[in-house]
């Protein structure tokens, strides 16, 4: 009996058994928890623990800011841990030099505003040439090879070291708006007056006779800072015409402007100017405080000046009178069978990063990487823009526009164009931020001449450095002294062939050498 109760007991255990078992099969199974899954490492140029050192110049103007948007956007593509050492323009000079003495004291990255500055250490190995790395380099070598081969020729010599090597890539879409010149005419006072904007020297001269008339206390040709302006109109008179040394492109010849029969054209042109009213008494001197108040109370019509000054003078001017209006105007040619309505090129930039020979290996690869990428589509996309809808919008027409509001300018706001902040920037956007309200269209940039006086960016070995410093201060002090003395009447045109004589003995041919030895040397890159 006893046994029969046991193995019942034990039949109704394993079958309860059975039963939870099956239950346990057939009731719903919990959702397993997944690990969350792991967010993409944002794809940076440097990896998050690179560390990258900078320095920049900070521009009275708009001194940096650490919050402005576009270093934020910079620092969030780069990646890493990036810091921004600002130094006050005004002593930026001085204390790179004093950094270039501790190589402990560089950084990784190091902003230049002038070519010239570069040179003073290139030579010394104190910076990483770009030509040993191309092979690191690919955003930049394929943005050169998008150039026309023209173009690129001409950037490149730009940037030429006197070791024949590139420190400083070149920046690129700033350099049509840069410093851009041209002439200006008062055009509501010539439509009132019925008068025709001059194309060339004899027009200009007549028109200003007719301004004299109709404004007696006028001096219709209105310019600053006169024999360097004068310098600037140049290319009216013949191409790529400077009063110092200069190259000219279409002879293939090296001259000194100031001793050509074309200086004596334009102190006769200036001197006649002068003699009858139509520039000021003191155009050579003048201020620029002068030269406004004269612009600004309707005394002077035609200008060669920064094309900002538009927006400078109207802005200000139309709250007094609505029309007041000053346009651009092609360059008047030397006469009527000339086509050359040219102005001198000096619209250069010649800022942009060197990387410095710090011998911290890990250092200049990151400062490599960094440059590099600032060539790719995306650092000219984002740094010339930005992102929509914080610091642009897209118009109605499909364009894009730099959004600014209340009485701060885009730089002031965001950062745009300030320095170290692009090294390809898109020509719409810098010309939005720099010529806003004037801003420059392609019909006004054929008016300046094609190429710059290679005096402005040549490298010269020491050497060369010494025979420039031996002849070229005694040179242009003479002849710039004598020019101003023929156009205000103290010196007569007669001792013209005795002012040639004095300035060829203080040795001009052996200046000029020097710089052709130094064009012919670059040419070659």
């Amino acid at each position: 009996m006893m046994k029969n109760v046991t193995l019942r007991r034990g039949l109704a255990l394993a079958l309860a058994l059975v039963m939870v078992v099956t239950l346990a099969a057939c009731a719903p199974k919990a959702p397993v928890q997944e690990e969350p899954p792991i967010a993409d490492a944002p794809d940076t140029v440097l990896a998050p623990e690179a560390e990258l050192r900078i320095t920049i110049p900070s521009h009275a103007s708009w001194p940096y800011d650490a919050n402005w948007s576009y270093w934020r956007y910079f620092k969030e593509a780069v990646g890493g841990k990036i810091s921004v050492n600002a130094i006050v323009a005004s002593e930026y000079a001085t204390k790179v030099n004093l950094m270039m003495a501790t190589p402990d004291e560089l950084p990784d990255l190091l902003y230049f505003t002038e070519k010239s500055l570069v040179n003073n250490h290139a030579s010394s190995g104190a910076y990483i040439a770009m030509d040993d790395h191309l092979d690191e380099m690919p955003n930049y070598t394929k943005f050169l090879q998008s150039l026309d081969a023209t173009v690129r020729k001409e950037l490149i010599m730009q940037r030429v070291s006197d070791d024949g090597k590139v420190y400083h890539p070149p920046v690129y879409g700033s350099q049509a708006a840069m410093n851009f010149r041209t002439w200006m005419y008062r055009k509501d006072v010539f439509e009132k007056n019925g008068l025709e904007v001059p194309t060339d020297l004899d027009e200009l001269y007549t028109v200003c006779k007719k301004l004299k008339e109709l404004y007696p206390d006028s001096y219709p040709l209105c310019f600053r800072t006169g024999l360097g302006q004068i310098d600037i109109m140049g290319p009216t008179w013949a191409n790529d015409f400077h009063m110092g040394t200069y190259y000219d492109f279409k002879e293939e010849e090296w001259k000194y402007g100031g001793v050509t029969d074309t200086m004596k054209e334009i102190v006769t042109f200036f001197k006649k100017m002068k003699d009858e009213g139509l520039v000021p008494p003191d155009f050579q001197t003048i201020t620029t405080g002068s030269w406004e108040e004269l612009i600004s109370t309707d005394r002077g019509f035609i200008m060669v000046d920064y094309l900002v000054r538009i927006t400078y003078f109207n802005v200000p001017n139309q709250q007094r009178n609505p029309d007041y209006e000053w346009a651009a105007m092609a360059p008047p040619a030397k006469d009527a069978t000339s086509s050359h309505h040219k102005i001198a090129k000096v619209n250069l930039d010649q800022t942009g990063y060197v990387v410095p020979n710090t011998g911290r290996e890990e250092g200049i690869k990151n400062a490599i990487k960094v440059l590099d990428w600032m060539y790719s589509d995306e650092a000219v996309e984002l740094l010339s823009w930005g992102k929509e809808g914080e610091t642009y919008r897209v118009n109605e027409l499909g364009e894009k526009e730099i959004i600014v509001e209340g009485d701060k300018t885009a730089q002031l706001l965001y950062g745009v164009t300030t320095y170290g902040l692009y090294q390809v920037i898109e020509e719409a956007a810098f010309n939005q931020v720099i010529a806003a309200g004037s801003e420059i269209d392609p019909v006004m940039q054929t008016w300046t001449e094609n190429h710059a006086n290679p005096v402005l960016y040549l490298s010269l070995t020491d050497e060369e450095k010494e025979v420039i410093n031996m002849y070229a201060s005694a040179i242009d002090t003479y002849v710039q002294e004598n020019i101003a003395h023929f156009i205000d009447g103290t010196k007569s045109l007669d001792e013209w062939d005795d002012y040639l004589a004095g300035a060829e003995d203080l040795g001009i041919d052996k200046m000029l050498t020097v710089y052709k030895q130094a064009n012919d040397r670059t040419m070659k890159k």
